[in-house]
């Protein structure tokens, strides 16, 4: 960015060009009238050149073993900067016309100016950025005490004092165009430095984050169903071809299976790259992971928390990531509740539900001090055909996690509280019970679904019940799951 200063400089040297002569001359004449207005760290160059197209003005300090540098140019002005200051140059400039004839001006001689401060002023470059945030570095200054940054972009300038040589503004809008400048300054607050060059940055629009949870059927479950390993191919490509940022994963069970591993090895080596695992270790979570893009998102923390036992051990596991094209966080948790299938009836595990749902938001609010967005999947085994009522479905959007689809107690015409912009295939049930005829509901908004996405306040843009179904609904070639995949493209506030 040329400033006010160096375009003062520009003014005071056009008048001084001469008329292009006729372009009827027979060789291309060498640049003449060179004229050079110099400051300590750049000068300005201009020159008349007649029939030339293209100019490189080259710029070579006069001293031992100095390097020529050359500059490239379509106009017979330009900036030639990074100079270094109290320094004799020696300028040229080569003319080429379109036939590639070539003349060369005579050279000529200038002086930068001495610098005005005692130390050169800081190279700042951006460090980081989000959608509402920039953050700044340089190197430090010798004998700063402290450095001055303005920041400006649609409203008044913000001006801050740091002593370190980084700086982070926040509260910024996206998709705004920033301009920043840093000096030093002395113990007495004084300009130790010239301000740096100003540096120009955009903070980043929000984009999209495809969430999913998938409960995988464990190998040991599928008794009667196909066994993992014919299966394994239909279960990872649906997954890959949901493409999801982050996805809850449940049932891929920690025991070893025919062929050595565990079943969650095995799922994410066959996804393999840039598919990761937020804990591999046996025991962190027992079968409830959460799989990430580690292309598209960083894991920053982790962990798991036990839930109150019912019949079987049961867990929650969280992570907290950085989305890479934004630098926004977010909070993601995969959980698996107790199941209704007992010979002593459904009551009893009723209330260890809603007790292990309270513990889920417990394993949110404990590990979330930041109030990060919330984004909480997995198979919470309740419908809204539950007596006396969804349990973990109600305790989840009482803690202010919502169900995008709006898939209330007992509604089927209507879906209160549905905020999901596009739905597709949604009145199909999320447990298929491994009937080759899907489980659909025509008429209904939402199928019967114990496969739950809940988050707080943003927005869902779509939300998918995967289904690979022909035109009289039945399932096109092997089934991979008794659950199917849920996925939804949200984006973080």
């Amino acid at each position: 960015m040329v400033c006010t200063a160096v375009l003062a400089l520009i003014a005071t040297i056009l008048p001084a060009r001469a008329e292009d002569p006729s372009p009827l001359a027979a060789t291309l004449p060498p640049p003449s009238n060179l004229s050079v207005a110099a400051r300590s760290d750049l000068a300005v160059v201009s020159w008349t050149s007649p029939l030339a197209s293209s100019w490189i003005v080259e710029v070579t300090p006069v001293r031992v073993r100095a390097v020529t540098r050359a500059i490239p140019t379509d106009a017979t002005i330009t900036v030639a900067d990074r100079l270094e200051p109290d320094t004799t140059y020696r300028l040229r400039v080569r003319a080429r016309d379109a036939s590639g004839a070539e003349s060369v001006s005579t050279p000529v001689s200038f002086t930068t100016e001495s610098q005005p401060y005692p130390q050169a002023a800081p190279a700042v470059a951006v460090e980081s950025s989000s959608t509402r945030s920039l953050g700044l570095s340089w190197h430090e200054v010798p004998l700063a005490a402290s450095y001055e940054v303005v920041l400006t972009g649609t409203g008044d300038p913000v001006t801050l004092t740091t002593k370190k040589p980084v700086a982070e503004f926040d509260e910024l809008e996206p998709e705004t165009t920033y301009v920043a400048k840093v000096r030093a300054l002395d113990v007495a607050d004084e300009p130790l430095s010239d301000w740096s060059p100003e540096l120009t940055a955009t903070t980043p629009g929000p984009h999209p984050l495809r969430v999913a949870s998938y409960n995988v059927l464990c190998e040991n479950c599928s008794s009667g169903k196909a066994s993992w390993a014919k299966r394994r191919v239909a279960v990872v490509q649906t997954i890959t071809d949901a493409d999801p940022d982050v996805i809850g994963v449940q049932e891929a069970s920690q025991g070893r299976i025919p062929g050595g591993g565990s079943q969650y090895q095995d799922l994410l080596k066959r996804l393999g790259d840039p598919y990761q695992i937020t804990d591999a270790r046996r025991g962190a979570s027992l079968a409830v992971r959460i799989i990430y893009n580690s292309d598209r998102v960083e894991l920053l923390e982790k962990g798991s928390s036990f839930l109150p036992k019912g019949k079987s051990r049961r867990a929650a596991t969280w992570a907290i990531f950085e989305q890479k094209a934004t630098g926004q966080r977010f909070f993601f948790l995969s959980t698996h509740l107790e199941p209704t299938n007992d010979s002593k009836g459904s009551r009893k595990y009723y209330n260890v539900r809603r007790r292990q749902a309270r513990a889920v938001v417990d394993v949110i609010e404990r590990n979330n001090p930041d109030k990060l967005p919330v984004i909480a999947v997995g198979d919470f085994n309740s419908t809204k055909w539950e007596k006396p009522s969804n349990a973990p479905y109600d305790i989840m959007e009482d803690a202010g996690y919502a169900d995008p689809l709006g898939n209330g107690h007992r509604t089927r015409g209507t879906a209160p509280g549905a905020f999901v912009e596009e739905r597709i295939h949604t009145s199909y049930a999320s447990y298929n019970m491994y009937t080759r005829k899907a489980r659909n509901f025509p008429g209904h908004v939402n199928g019967s679904n114990p496969d739950y996405i809940f988050v707080s306040p943003m927005r869902v843009s779509e939300y998918e019940t995967v289904v690979k179904v022909d035109s009289s609904g039945r399932w096109v070639g092997v089934i991979p799951s008794d659950h199917n995949l849920i996925r939804a493209t949200v984006w973080l506030p």
